[in-house]
């Protein structure tokens, strides 16, 4: 019979609360010869709980109000080696898929778009040419205007 389908007795049961009381997952993985896996669902699924003590002593990732993380103060994540030569610069966009002011592209929904500029948020990068066109002849949109094609063809400017 493999493990997985191996039925906890009831002296398993009361052995696994008393020693969820006050040893680690995998201690009590080891003594009961069971996956940790088996372990989690049996706790959760009967409710056991550990002593106080055991909180206070048993180590952890999270973080406690005030307590400050061992790299506060360092400077990112260094992979060693020649690493640093083939990152980014700052100031240079990556240039595989950096477009040059005035750059047009087809959106999702099949809407002609122009790159207007090179900073800003992706709504302020890029405006539908519709909307340049309308105020090439029209002046600003009116605000809660939306400019659409009279003849429903969004390729026709």
């Amino acid at each position: 019979m493999n493990a997985r389908s191996r039925k906890w007795s009831k002296e398993e049961t009361e052995q696994l609360k008393e020693l969820w009381r006050s040893k680690t997952v995998h201690e009590c993985s080891e003594i009961l010869g069971r996956a940790t896996s088996s372990i989690y669902f049996k706790v959760t699924q009967q409710g056991f709980k550990r002593d106080p003590e055991h909180k206070k002593i048993s180590t952890g990732t999270r973080f406690k109000k005030g307590q400050q993380p061992w790299n506060k103060g360092l400077k990112g994540w260094d992979a060693g080696g020649k690493s640093h030569k083939t990152r980014f610069k700052r100031g240079h966009g990556n240039s595989n898929n950096e477009h040059p002011v005035g750059y047009e592209k087809l959106d999702k929904d099949g809407v002609l778009l122009r790159k207007v500029s090179k900073t800003g948020a992706r709504n302020e990068k890029w405006r539908p040419v519709k909307d340049i066109v309308y105020e090439e002849h029209n002046g600003e949109i009116p605000e809660g205007c939306i400019i659409n094609f009279n003849d429903g063809n969004k390729e026709n400017y």
